[in-house]
């Protein structure tokens, strides 16, 4: 009974985390585009910034469904534990790392705005980020017990 809860808890942590952090990355995005909105170039690359921020939700829905699929009644306490520690992994640093994604494009789109050419560090910065949530999603996949 116990293992079920604790499980399940790792499991909203995890959702509703990366939910939070995705859509976070997505509206301060979509929100700081709107001041340039004038400029093409700069609305064809909000969409970069989107995909980027998208991936952490999609990432923390793989490792739900892995959770979800291995929760049971009689699971140990152990894996239990596990799986709260994998979803809790992720989901904080979804988290941080969308609502970082949405500072990040907050001040490149100001940057674009006067210089086209910061696009490729805009690119290294947001890939530094992603990096963080592909590393997060490995650690988080690790962790999870393998019975």
């Amino acid at each position: 009974m116990f293992s079920f809860l604790i499980a399940s808890i790792g499991l909203i942590f995890l959702l509703t985390l990366s939910a939070y952090g995705s859509s976070a990355g997505l509206c301060i995005t979509a929100a700081s585009t709107t001041f340039y909105a004038q400029k093409r170039s700069l609305i064809t690359k909000a969409y970069v910034a989107s995909l980027f921020s998208s991936t952490i939700f999609i990432l923390g829905f793989i490792i739900s469904m892995l959770i979800m699929f291995k929760i049971s009644d009689n699971m140990k306490l152990e894996h239990s534990f596990k799986y709260l520690v994998s979803g809790t992994i992720y989901g904080f640093s979804g988290y941080f790392v969308g609502n970082a994604m949405g500072e990040v494009s907050k001040l490149a789109f100001e940057a674009l705005s006067k210089d086209e050419g910061f696009f490729t560090s805009f690119l290294i910065q947001l890939t530094s980020l992603e990096l963080l949530v592909i590393f997060a999603f490995a650690l988080a996949v690790i962790i999870m017990p393998k019975a």
